[in-house]
Formats: C-alpha cells, sequence, structure tokens
C-alpha cells in the first residue's frame, strides 16, 4: 500500500473517534515519539486540534516504522 492509500486510511480511522477516545491515545501514546500532553492543555484545545495532534503522532510513528523497514529489505 501506498503512503497516499495509508495516509486516507489512518485519516478515515481517527475521523471515526470520538474526542474522549483522541485525547485517550494522546495521553497514553504508544510509540517511539514521546508526547507530554496535560488533561488541562488538552481540555482547552478545540476537537479539530486534538485530531490533528494524534493525526501528526501516528503518522510520523508509521512512516519511521516504514522506513526502517525498507532499509531492513533495501
Amino acid at each position: 500500500m501506498g503512503s497516499e492509500q495509508l495516509y486516507e486510511s489512518l485519516m478515515k480511522e481517527i475521523f471515526g473517534l470520538d474526542r474522549a477516545t483522541m485525547v485517550e491515545r494522546l495521553t497514553h501514546f504508544e510509540g517511539d515519539l514521546a508526547l507530554d500532553f496535560s488533561e488541562e492543555f488538552l481540555e482547552g484545545c478545540e476537537t479539530d486540534r486534538i485530531r490533528h495532534l494524534l493525526m501528526a503522532a501516528v503518522w510520523r510513528c508509521r512512516m519511521k516504522e516504514r522506513m526502517s523497514l525498507a532499509s531492513v529489505a533495501g
């Protein structure tokens, strides 16, 4: 699957989440990217901003993982 299809799939996945689920995923993010958002900060953010933060974090981790796999295979 190409990057464009992966991005579209991730967008659909994240747009299907409610605000509480996105906040939960950001505050308990499991990836090599260290996130440190306080619940107070996230409470003050608009839902679109929370969605953007989660999208960016997940996308960055997936692309890094993909690049690592490509370097091992290549």
